[in-house]
């Protein structure tokens, strides 16, 4: 195996074992306007942290900040002596610098929050939470570990390398193309070769130690093209799916799961539950879940859905048919069992994170177009998990304009 990194030293080997984190606390970024710019009516923003009852505890003063992942998150502050004018570093849960801010740029390399990609040029490397290096790299873009390996790009090169930044292949070398980023997920890694068809996905996947797992095959292209908890959601051509529904899981072999079972749609798996759509009576998609035996547990009903996340999947009731409305509606919450435990209050999909979500809600600006027609624009509010608002950046987050 050949390496392509830089190393330093055996920093890797002779790393002092982190403390313990500390509790995990719900805290959800929010932007607050601070002050206006001079000579102009922009307005000037600070990011600062809310807790699920909509109380700031941690104070905005930061020109840049993450939602938290096992008690650390990103946060920049600015400074007008680099080039982009922020450093960048690691905050707990009480605002205080684990990291203190020094990089041009940070991201999370893992999901556990005891290594991260970072950055003070046009290339990255990868530091322990103390900020010492523990590989550099010729790399510029890059991703986050998932099962040991991360996929980066290296002067024009894509390739494969594991923790110790030790190239295990390259895609390109191979021919194929790889997207950054990219993620393996249950030792599956698409790539799309030269050839492609418009309006669909012409993937293949590779295992771990660059052999072709999964030759290319067609698809319908959309969005979610990775493996989740161990099957992929695919949606056949109309020629290849045999005159049955075009929706079925594959394994990581490749091989049909659940008999063959078929849907006219189907979205990934997340927290052992996937949604999967049939035709009503009128020949509009309902939506329900099947569990990861492929058996019906909420049973189809919903014009449109989202993916199950810390126990809740948002679901509308109504969705606005009209052409420019793209997935507008009526949005609740189900819980595991299908019961709605939220009203469906909010025009717009979300999805919890960490007993939140922020939804970008449509509001009326008070313009009126010569036609009579009333001006319409959106901003992100922030619901708890039952749905109460916590932050409204109409209401708490500018500055008096009087």
């Amino acid at each position: 195996m050949r390496r392509i990194l830089c190393s330093v030293g055996m920093v890797m080997m002779a790393a002092v074992m982190a403390p313990a984190l500390p509790p995990a606390v719900e805290l959800v970024p929010v932007a607050v306007e601070t002050g206006m710019l001079f000579g102009g009516p922009a307005a000037i923003r600070h990011f600062g942290y809310i807790n699920l009852t909509g109380r700031m505890v941690i104070p905005p003063r930061f020109t840049g900040a993450s939602w938290f992942g096992s008690g650390l998150a990103r946060a920049s502050v600015a400074d007008p002596s680099v080039p982009n004018g922020t450093l960048s570093g690691l905050i707990d849960h009480t605002g205080r610098w684990v990291l203190s801010p020094r990089f041009a740029a940070i991201r999370f390399a893992m999901d556990e929050p005891e290594r991260f990609w970072a950055r003070n040029s046009e290339t990255w490397f990868l530091i322990d939470r103390s900020g010492t290096v523990l590989f550099e790299t010729e790399c510029t873009e890059i991703s986050a570990f998932s099962e040991g390996l991360a996929v980066v790009k290296c002067k024009d090169r894509t390739v494969v390398i594991d923790d110790r930044g030790i190239e295990r292949f390259s895609p390109s070398d191979l021919g194929v193309t790889v997207t950054v980023p990219n993620y393996f997920r249950n030792g599956r890694l698409n790539f799309f070769p030269p050839e492609w068809r418009a309006g669909y996905n012409h993937m293949g996947f590779f295992d771990p130690d660059g052999n072709v797992a999964i030759a290319p095959t067609y698809t319908v292209a959309r969005a979610d093209v990775r493996f989740s908890e161990g099957y992929f959601a695919a949606l056949l051509r109309p020629e290849d799916a045999g005159g049955r529904d075009p929706g079925r899981f594959m394994t990581p072999d490749w091989e049909p799961a659940f008999g063959d079972r078929r849907w006219v749609d189907v979205r990934p798996f997340s927290e052992g539950l996937a949604a999967v759509a049939v035709r009503g009576s009128d020949r509009r998609l309902l939506w329900g879940f099947i569990d990861r035996y492929g058996d019906m547990v909420i049973e189809p009903q919903f014009p449109d859905v989202e993916r199950f996340s810390d126990g809740l999947a948002a679901v509308a009731v109504e969705i606005d048919p009209s052409p420019h409305a793209f997935r507008r509606g009526r949005w609740g919450a189900i819980d595991a069992t299908g019961e709605l435990v939220m009203d469906p209050n909010f025009a717009r999909p979300f999805v919890i994170h960490s007993g939140a979500a922020m939804i970008m809600e449509p509001y009326d600006t008070g313009r009126v177009l010569s036609d009579g027609q009333r001006v319409e624009s959106q901003r992100p509010i922030y619901i708890n998990r039952y749905g109460d608002i916590i932050w409204d950046t109409l209401i708490h987050g500018r500055l008096s304009r009087n």
